[in-house]
């Protein structure tokens, strides 16, 4: 088994949508671990290697699912690339209103 990153940075830019504040949801879908954040505007940072964070690190080729809810929604999905220390994100997403998310009642 590969040793686990001690630094990972992944900038999480949200695009799209009404700005708000929004719960965004770190998940290394190798390990399970899921970390929440709350977006500062529209962006967020996480270190995947922070052992307080994400006990078992990040490693080379980890798929990391991201979504963010509240009055947005949006997901997407980044495989790690540990040659590069890091990575930027875009995540696409759309305000949630009755009109696009009908089975809601805002």
């Amino acid at each position: 088994m590969p040793t686990p990153t001690t630094s990972y940075i992944l900038g999480i830019k949200i695009v799209g949508g009404t700005s708000a504040n929004n719960s965004i949801s770190i998940r290394n879908g190798r390990t399970g671990e899921t970390v929440k954040k709350l977006s500062s505007g529209n962006e967020s940072k996480v270190n995947l290697g922070n052992e307080k964070e994400f006990e078992s690190g990040v490693n080379n080729g980890d798929v990391i699912e991201i979504t963010v809810s509240g009055s947005r929604y949006g997901s997407t999905t980044h495989i790690v690339d540990t040659s590069k220390g890091g990575a930027t994100v875009k995540v696409n997403v759309t305000t949630v209103s009755s009109t696009t998310h009908p089975k809601i009642n805002v």
